[in-house]
């Protein structure tokens, strides 16, 4: 990894160099983003998939159904199984999966 003095990654939102002290990750592990582009995007694919992803890792039993359909709406998650839309779509069903196996019935 090449670390140019002043920044400190690349906004996955832009793609454009971030500043120092000028990114926003929503949990530690996660993706950089411009803290603009969260302001301005706050619904984009990456963003809106990490915003659930920290909300997931904080949530109690009571909180994932609603993230389940929150996550069927922004992505338009599909009632049935489907490869195609899988494949496209690998961190979203990961994640999807993950919150939905974490459920207690």
């Amino acid at each position: 990894m090449v670390i140019i003095e002043g920044y400190e990654g690349i906004c996955t939102c832009c793609f454009e160099p971030i500043r120092d002290g000028g990114g926003f990750k929503f949990r530690e592990t996660g993706r950089s983003f411009h803290s603009r582009c969260v302001e301005k995007n706050p619904n984009s694919y990456y963003i809106k998939l990490e915003e659930i992803a920290a909300r997931f890792e904080k949530a109690c039993q009571e909180q994932l159904p609603r993230l389940i359909t929150e996550m069927e709406q922004a992505y338009s998650i599909p009632i049935l199984n489907n490869e195609a839309f899988n494949q496209d779509n690998e961190e979203v069903i990961q994640l999807y999966r993950k919150i939905s196996q974490a459920r207690d019935f």
